[in-house]
Formats: structure tokens, C-alpha cells, sequence
């Protein structure tokens, strides 16, 4: 886990903690080093745990954005290339991993915003921050290499259809359903 992920946690928990009380949160006591800190994991479940709970108080709901979260997205197929659209606003081209094998496509990063301080609180939250991750099955193999474009809120993914890839439209799938059926 980045340590840019874990400081968006530590954002959450504040965000959480000033929805239920109207404070910021007090910093921890410094350790005296004794102390084993937890793992990466232990702190991944604790946080889930957390944002679980916090997500059923309908405070926390209405003013603390959702923390991870899938975006909406887009394949377009032409006959030589598919193009993946992934809406995610504010995002930065250096904040973004795209892999792709065969027919799947996986897009995973990390929005960043800025967290409620000095004073601000949110009255009215739902744009998500903090990490997403989409795996995304497409309609026929493609090259390995895309070419990814980040502007306006959209990732686009360029990908080349793999030579004799065929692309599978809804309607030829219909069509091949039909003729088994009967």
C-alpha cells in the first residue's frame, strides 16, 4: 500500500471524526517506541471496518465523500481499435495504471482532494476520493500497449484491436443466441 493511499485514509478518519463530533480530531500521544505499530493489513481492515460503520450514521453519509469507489466508464469499438473512457474528475495523468492483457483491462489509481480543514466542513459530500480500480472485460483481444490521455475529468484508453481480432457487437451476439435456440 503507497503511503499516499495511507495519508488518504488518515484524511478519511479525520473527515469522520469532525462529521460526528463538529471537532477536528486530536493527534495521537507520541509513542514511547514499545509499541509494535500494525501491519499494512491490520491498518487496510481496520480502516474498511471503520468506513463501514461510519457509512451506516447518516451525518457521516451526507458529509464525508465515499472513500473508494468504482467509476463510471465507456468501451467504444471501431474496427481496428477500442477506446475506454473512465470518468474520474479531477484526476492527474501521474495518478492512473493501466494494464492490460488479452481481453481484459484493468485501470486502477488514486483521486486526491483536498481534505476539510481549517475550518471547513462539508455540508454536502458525494464526489468520491481515494484510490478506484476497474477491471474491464473487452469485446476481443487487443495489443498489450495503450495509449492513455487524461484531460477534463476523462481517462481515455487507446487500444489496438490484436491482428484478426474480430469485434463482437451486442447485436451479433443476439443473433448467434437466436440461431442456437433454435
Amino acid at each position: 500500500m503507497h503511503t499516499s493511499t495511507i495519508e488518504l485514509m488518515h484524511d478519511q478518519v479525520r473527515a469522520i471524526y469532525r462529521a460526528m463530533t463538529g471537532e477536528d480530531m486530536p493527534e495521537p500521544e507520541p509513542s514511547d517506541g514499545t509499541e509494535r505499530p500494525p501491519s499494512v493489513d491490520e491498518i487496510a481492515r481496520r480502516f474498511v471496518d471503520l468506513e463501514l460503520l461510519a457509512r451506516q450514521v447518516p451525518t457521516v453519509v451526507d458529509r464525508v465523500p465515499p472513500f473508494s469507489f468504482e467509476p463510471a466508464l465507456d468501451v467504444i469499438g471501431t474496427d481496428n481499435h477500442v477506446l475506454v473512457e473512465v470518468a474520474v474528475p479531477g484526476i492527474k495523468p501521474d495518478d492512473v495504471t493501466v494494464t492490460c492483457t488479452g481481453q481484459t483491462l484493468v485501470v486502477s489509481g488514486t483521486r486526491s482532494g483536498e481534505p476539510a480543514a481549517d475550518g471547513r466542513c462539508y455540508h454536502h459530500a458525494e464526489i468520491p476520493r481515494g484510490p478506484f480500480h476497474r477491471v474491464v472485460p473487452l469485446p476481443c483481444s487487443v495489443a498489450e500497449e495503450a495509449r492513455v490521455d487524461v484531460e477534463r475529468g476523462l481517462i481515455r484508453i487507446h487500444l489496438n484491436k490484436a491482428p484478426a481480432a474480430k469485434l463482437e457487437r451486442p447485436s451479433d451476439r443476439e443473433e448467434a443466441n437466436n440461431v442456437q435456440g433454435e
